[in-house]
């Protein structure tokens, strides 16, 4: 299931409980922010990875006297 569709209907139910609801919303909200900022250093990590071995490819073609083709 879609993680992010479950979590808004979850802040939908807690959001319509009177007892409690600022408390719940907040829980949600922090939860969304977490999320969203473990994604982005998963994508930085992944990003500086491929460039890596971006790096590595480039410097074995030049070893093995092949041209580049990427650009």
């Amino acid at each position: 299931m879609n993680e992010i569709r479950n979590e808004l209907l979850l802040l939908l139910s807690y959001a319509t409980k009177e007892d409690d609801k600022q408390f719940y919303l907040e829980q949600v909200l922090e939860r969304f922010e977490y999320d969203i900022t473990r994604k982005l250093e998963d994508l930085d990590y992944k990003k500086k990875e491929l460039e890596g071995n971006l790096e590595t490819l480039k410097y074995v073609r030049k070893e093995l006297g092949i041209n580049e083709k990427i650009k």
